[in-house]
């Protein structure tokens, strides 16, 4: 037979010496050998054997963070030592144990890869043992029929308990009877109103809770017989409303209104830009509103110079139809020279 990795013609059942596994005389078999002797077929087996490794690894760090914890409450609480090593030995021990059996069909599927790579290597038989692809075949039917029972329990449950319901069977809820009788499929709800506290009949609210159909009722807009009581989450109606946010927006805006009327400074404006630039030394501020239109700052800059007027430093920003735009200037700002500045822009106003 011709070796598939160096080309020599060795007898049947003879190893070629270039070390290639043995083949068979069935095509078939050589496929499968192949195949399970490459390279991706053995990283394949070393992933699935490091996934249930990472998996008891991971589950003896947690039972070390429960026992550690365990600790800190024995530090703080009249526990005595041997039970203390006792509960922290049981914590540790379920943890690597439920780990372990968990991972039971990942060791499985890996010792199966492993054999089955083993038999594709052998090197003294051109046969193939099927034995590792057995296990993953009773492990994939395995899977299918807990996949098939968890779908059937859901299909029970989608048809039992509507049915159960809506036939007028008793159900409690914290001891409670509930009427099901036409309840629908939802025996006890929690009700999240965050839109309008009118749109709940308060009084209807009040019988269903207090009968279990709801289980707990959450809104911003609680009226004062729902304040305080166990089963109802009361939200204020905005961020803001506590007193400290209400408190904070006070001076924020006292503050932004301070420093527009001082210093021209323009911020949180609902229709103008924002826009804040530094006092410059010995000069005077002019601030205009005006159109955002091309060559207006090249107006306002030509009627300064015209008027004597230097500009030491200037910022304009536009939103939409509308801009702004801040002058810091030096020299003599006349009337005149503030009339021309506002025949040119919607206002015009002058900072000392």
């Amino acid at each position: 037979m011709l070796c598939p990795k160096c080309g020599q013609y060795n007898p049947e059942g003879v190893a070629c010496p270039c070390g290639a596994p043995l083949l068979s005389s069935n095509p078939a078999v050589n496929v499968l050998k192949t195949l399970g002797s490459s390279g991706r077929f053995l990283t394949m087996a070393i992933l699935a054997t490091a996934i249930p490794l990472c998996a008891i690894l991971a589950a003896s760090g947690m039972s070390n963070m429960l026992a550690q914890l365990l600790y800190l409450l024995w530090e703080r609480s009249a526990m005595d030592t041997d039970t203390f090593y006792q509960l922290a030995g049981m914590i540790q021990g379920m943890g690597v144990m439920s780990a372990v059996w968990a991972s039971v069909p990942s060791i499985l599927a890996a010792l199966g890869l492993w054999l089955f790579y083993a038999s594709c290597r052998n090197r003294k038989t051109g046969n193939v043992s099927t034995a590792g692809l057995t296990i993953l075949k009773v492990l994939a039917y395995i899977f299918a029929i807990y996949v098939g029972i968890c779908a059937l329990f859901l299909v029970v449950c989608a048809i039992f308990v509507p049915f159960l319901v809506l036939s007028g069977a008793e159900v409690t809820y914290n001891g409670s009877p509930v009427d099901g009788t036409g309840a629908g499929v939802i025996v006890a709800l929690v009700i999240f109103v965050f839109a309008r506290g009118e749109l709940v009949d308060e009084a209807a609210l009040e019988e269903a809770m207090a009968s279990g159909k709801v289980a707990a009722y959450a809104t911003d807009f609680p009226t004062d017989s729902q304040l305080g009581r166990e089963n109802v989450v009361a939200l204020p109606h905005l961020g803001a409303s506590t007193p400290e946010s209400e408190d904070n927006c006070a001076v924020m805006a006292v503050d932004q209104l301070k420093d527009y009327l001082e210093n021209g400074n323009i911020k949180n404006s609902v229709n103008l830009p924002a826009l804040s630039m530094s006092r410059e030394p010995g000069t005077r501020r002019i601030c205009l509103i005006h159109k955002n239109i091309p060559n207006t700052i090249a107006t306002f800059t030509t009627t300064c110079g015209e008027a004597g007027i230097n500009i030491e430093n200037m910022q304009s920003k536009s939103r939409g139809e509308y801009a702004y735009t801040v002058l810091d200037v030096s020299g003599d700002l006349t009337p005149q020279a503030v009339d021309s500045l506002k025949a040119l822009a919607i206002k015009v106003r002058v900072i000392d």
